[in-house]
């Protein structure tokens, strides 16, 4: 069985590679891996989570007008098996983004 992406799909993944994954040291992959275990790392993953936020990585799934990339569900596949893959860590406020910002994009009003 043949497990590989459709062609148009490796696209988005050196789309990912080259846009949010370029600035990805191994300090940052580091600070990711200890992160709750050693506090000087937050800076610098501040600073990573800014860069992919920059480089419009920041919120795969969310809709465009809300900051996102509207990212189809095979398309946040790519990017979640991409930055698995280059151990890059995850967001330091991810439940923010993932649990509620989508709640209240869905519930909410616009003022919130």
């Amino acid at each position: 069985m043949d497990f590989s992406y459709p062609r148009r799909w490796n696209s988005s993944a050196r789309s990912c590679a080259d846009g949010c994954l370029s600035n990805l040291t191994d300090e940052v992959e580091t600070a990711g891996r200890r992160r709750g275990k050693d506090p000087s790392g937050f800076d610098l993953l501040r600073t990573w989570d800014a860069s992919v936020a920059d480089a419009g990585w920041g919120a795969v799934s969310w809709p465009r007008a809300y900051g996102g990339r509207g990212a189809t569900v095979l398309e946040q596949l790519v990017y979640a098996e991409e930055t698995t893959a280059a151990r890059a860590p995850m967001p330091l406020n991810v439940i923010g983004m993932n649990n509620i910002a989508p709640a209240i994009m869905e519930y909410g009003t616009e003022a919130q």
